[in-house]
This record gives structure tokens, C-alpha cells and sequence, in this order.
């Protein structure tokens, strides 16, 4: 056996090619160079090594006659474009090729029958995933997200209020003193329970390496949570904690973020009883109390909406159409704890910004927009407050906010 990546060296020919999961994640599958490489190289290094095999096998009379194996590529994959290597190959030797299909609800509609002889809506594996824990899981993913992971079924991810293609991606995170300016911005909810995510993205802007007259604008981190207005203040200060070169921090203000801007002015004691894991607990005798003193926020600004979600994600599309707006294609959900309490980014185990991507896609039909309204109020505040050259005033805003106080 001869192992190597994508774009590897194949320096020996094989009669069995195995190709696992050649666009790693969804992130990756979204970029055209990152299919166009893994394509190019299956279709032109890989298959111009393939050789058949003949082999002798016993013919029963106690002698041996030869039997040709002929070149094999088997791909088992998420298929996480239509556009790609699974996607190409059927294209090219539709006639020559075998699927096997296991989505994670049996359907007749993709599968008939069923290569597991299970009935409609069966699940794929219930000591893995119960029908329960699916039914939950589907509940929680985007449709797309979750037609294409779980029921393998790939979408047309191309079109949309914003293209799919339109997003670029950056390979690592800008250097602080590289940046204009790094702040926060964040979507809100009235309560925990419902279908509404409280969202914190963390964006910092830089030089368009091609033109300083414009800028870059670079997602950094999201976090994602059900959280009410107790835990929402709580990961808002923890959140920029974490990152204290986020100097401005962007609220809504309207409905649930207004009473947030307030809170967040004013300092912060918490005295929650919590277990080691740092989860809150019910109160016993003689029990330490929580000793966190968090101070006065800094650098909120309000943003008043002057228009609808479609029109706010539509003014800022030139710019992700334009290259303008990169993703982190070295971004993974961050699983430690991010506030005293939360269990780590469990909503979104893998995804690498999918459900953002298909929200923006999908905003008038997704069965969410909290993290496509987070984006789109980031970078329209940094069209207000962006002249060129690029040069972003914050510090006139935050002398505004500071006259004010």
C-alpha cells in the first residue's frame, strides 16, 4: 500500500485506487481551487498510474488459470458539492460506476431500495445515532447542511441571495499589528428556547493586499449558543475577554440588545454557586461562591437596522462578490468552554462556517438568520465608518460614545 494526500506524488502504479473524503470538509469543498485541485489530480496523476493485475487462480482441476483485475477507484466520501470528485467521476464513466448510498434516514427517494433493506425513515446506525438523537440533530442542523452531511445528498450550492462561490477564504489569521481595526458583533435572542441562536463573530479589517484603497474584512471566530439574557451578558463579556485587541463591540439597538447595551455599562458580579466543571449549581451549605468581578464594558456601540435583513445582506454582497470578505479556512469550533458554564461549541461539531454560508445562501427561505444577520451587521458598519483610503474612524465613534456617557 502506497499512502499520500491530495496533490501527492504517485510514483508507482496500483491496480486499486482508494480515495477517502478527497475535500476534507465543507469549507474546503466550497472553494473552486480546492475542487479543481483534488479533481485535476485524481483525473490526470491518479488514473495515468492505474494498471490492471492478472493473477492466477486455482481452475479446479488442479491447475491455474489467469483472472484480470481490472484498474478500481473507490471514493467514499461526504459529498459536500455537487461539483466534485464523486460528482465529476460519475460524469465522466456514469456507465463503468457502482453507488452505494447509505443516507441517515432511509428514503425511497434516494435509495429504492434501500441498500440496507431498511424501511422508510429507518436510521443508518441506532447504536451510533437513535431515530430520538437524529430527529434532534435535524432539528438543530440547516436543511442544506443537512441534506448534504447526513442524507448525502448535495444541494446546488452555487446559487442564492448570496452565491457560494462568491466567498473567499483565508489560510491564517492576520497578525494584529497588520490590522486596522478588530471588533466584535453580535446577534441577540429574548430567550433560550425557540428557533432564534444567540451569535458572536469576531472580524478584524486589514489592507487589500492588491489596492490600500480598499480593505479586507476577515472573520476571525463565531460563537454560537441558546442562551437567555442572564448567560447572553455573561458570553458577551467572556467572549471579549478572550480577545482584547476587539476593541468595539457591536449590538443591535432594539429589542432584547437594548436592556444588553444597558447591563453591559455597568459593572458585573458574578455570585453563581458552581460545581468543578464550572456549571452553575444549587446552592448547599457552606459552598464557595462564584468570585468573578467583571467591570464596565468598553466600546459597545449601538447599530440601529434602517432596513430589512434582505436589504442589509444585499448591500453588503458587492463586497463578499468581490473577494472582500474572507472566511477562515483554518477555523474549527472551539470546544473548550468560552463563558463559566457553557459546554463548548457542540451545535456546530465540524461544519466550518457551513450554516453561515447556506443562512446567507438561503435567507428568504433558511429556517435561520441569526448568523448571516450577525455578518451583515459587521460589514455595514464597516462601509459607514470606512473612507478611503482605507482608514476606519472607530476612534471618532468611541469619542462620540464617550462625550455622550
Amino acid at each position: 500500500m502506497i499512502a499520500t494526500s491530495v496533490g501527492g506524488g504517485v510514483g508507482h502504479s496500483a491496480t486499486v485506487f482508494i480515495g477517502d473524503d478527497l475535500l476534507r470538509n465543507f469549507a474546503m469543498a466550497q472553494n473552486p481551487n480546492n475542487r479543481a485541485k483534488a479533481i485535476n489530480w485524481l483525473m490526470d496523476d491518479v488514473i495515468g498510474k492505474l494498471r490492471k493485475h492478472i493473477v492466477q487462480i486455482p481452475d479446479g482441476k488442479g491447475g491455474t488459470k489467469p483472472f484480470t483485475i481490472h484498474p478500481t477507484i473507490l471514493l467514499p466520501a461526504t459529498r459536500y458539492h455537487l461539483d466534485d470528485p464523486t460528482g465529476r467521476m460519475l460524469e465522466a464513466f456514469g456507465d463503468r460506476a457502482r453507488v452505494t448510498h447509505l443516507p441517515g434516514f432511509a428514503d425511497p427517494e434516494i435509495m429504492d431500495p434501500d441498500p440496507l433493506g431498511r424501511k422508510p425513515g429507518e436510521v443508518l446506525c441506532p447504536d451510533f445515532y437513535s431515530k430520538e438523537e437524529m430527529v434532534n440533530l435535524k432539528s438543530l442542523m440547516d436543511p442544506t447542511t443537512f441534506s448534504t452531511m447526513v442524507q448525502g445528498t448535495p444541494r446546488d450550492l452555487t446559487g442564492g441571495l448570496v452565491n457560494r462561490e462568491w466567498w473567499a477564504w483565508s489560510k491564517k489569521a492576520p497578525p494584529v499589528q497588520e490590522r486596522r481595526a478588530t471588533f466584535t458583533s453580535w446577534d441577540l435572542t429574548f430567550k433560550q428556547t425557540g428557533q432564534s441562536w444567540v451569535v458572536g463573530q469576531l472580524w478584524c479589517v486589514t489592507d487589500n493586499p492588491v489596492d490600500p484603497s480598499f480593505y479586507n474584512v476577515h472573520l476571525l471566530d463565531q460563537v454560537r449558543r441558546k442562551a437567555g439574557f442572564l448567560d447572553q451578558r455573561l458570553i458577551i463579556r467572556a467572549f471579549a475577554e478572550r480577545y482584547p485587541e476587539a476593541t468595539h463591540h457591536l449590538i443591535e439597538d432594539a429589542a432584547n440588545g437594548s436592556a444588553i447595551i444597558e447591563d453591559l455599562s455597568l459593572p458585573y458580579v458574578d455570585t453563581q454557586v458552581r460545581d468543578p466543571s464550572g456549571a452553575r449549581a444549587a446552592p448547599q451549605r457552606g459552598d464557595a461562591i462564584g468570585e468573578k468581578r467583571w467591570p464596565p464594558m468598553t466600546g459597545v456601540v449601538p447599530v440601529r437596522a434602517s432596513q430589512s435583513k434582505v436589504d442589509r445582506l444585499l448591500a453588503v454582497s458587492p463586497l463578499i462578490e468581490g473577494g472582500r470578505v474572507l472566511l477562515p479556512s483554518w477555523w474549527e469550533p472551539q470546544l473548550e468552554p468560552r463563558y463559566p458554564g457553557d459546554l463548548g461549541d457542540t451545535e456546530m461539531p465540524g461544519e466550518s462556517f457551513a450554516g453561515l454560508i447556506n443562512e446567507c445562501a438561503e435567507l428568504l427561505t433558511a429556517a435561520t438568520d441569526d448568523q448571516a444577520d450577525t455578518l451583515s451587521q459587521a460589514l455595514g458598519w464597516v462601509k459607514t465608518h470606512m473612507s478611503k483610503p482605507a482608514k476606519v474612524d472607530f476612534e471618532v465613534v468611541q469619542a462620540r460614545r464617550m462625550r455622550r456617557r
